[in-house]
């Protein structure tokens, strides 16, 4: 059974200062047979928790997630962590694995199921999304805009 914890040492290139309400992560055992479900729900389960719900499904985060945790399953012995963050205009979703081998994205080939998720992912983040590698394994992350709340042209504030 895969456990949540909050990161208190971050990695390089991630934002500073932020606290465990914008910051969470959960930790998978080697072969999880359940990571995929799992991971999908402490996703929601974090957006609904941040208020983040609608924003997050406008954005594709969810997707974005889905697709992360795919393919460390597909392509590696399944995802080490799964990191959710936000910073009021961003989220970070983090999935990290233990291959080591570097994230190609494929040629697209409509007549091929699968192979399509890196594309999605590039789609979505509108090519904010990266690789990290260590001796352990990859971190595969993408970052995603948060739609505008509050009043506005088409827009009405939350209660």
């Amino acid at each position: 059974m895969p456990t949540e914890r909050i990161r208190l040492d971050r990695p390089p290139g991630t934002a500073m200062g932020l606290t465990s309400a914008q910051h969470r992560e959960l930790t998978f055992p080697p072969g999880d047979p359940c990571a995929y479900d799992e991971g999908i729900a402490f996703t929601r389960q974090t957006f609904a928790d941040w208020h983040l719900t609608d924003a997050a499904e406008d954005c594709g985060a969810v997707l974005v997630a889905a697709e992360l945790l795919a393919n460390a399953i597909r392509h590696a012995d399944g995802p080490r962590s799964l990191s959710l963050e936000h910073d009021g205009d961003h989220l970070r979703i983090a999935v990290s694995d233990t291959h080591p081998g570097p994230l190609r994205m494929r040629r697209p080939r409509p007549d091929r199921i699968g192979g399509h998720g890196i594309r999605i992912i590039d789609r979505l983040t509108h090519h904010h999304w990266g690789t990290g590698t260590a001796a352990t394994g990859k971190t595969v992350w993408a970052r995603l805009a948060l739609p505008p709340t509050g009043p506005g042209p088409g827009r009405t504030a939350a209660p």
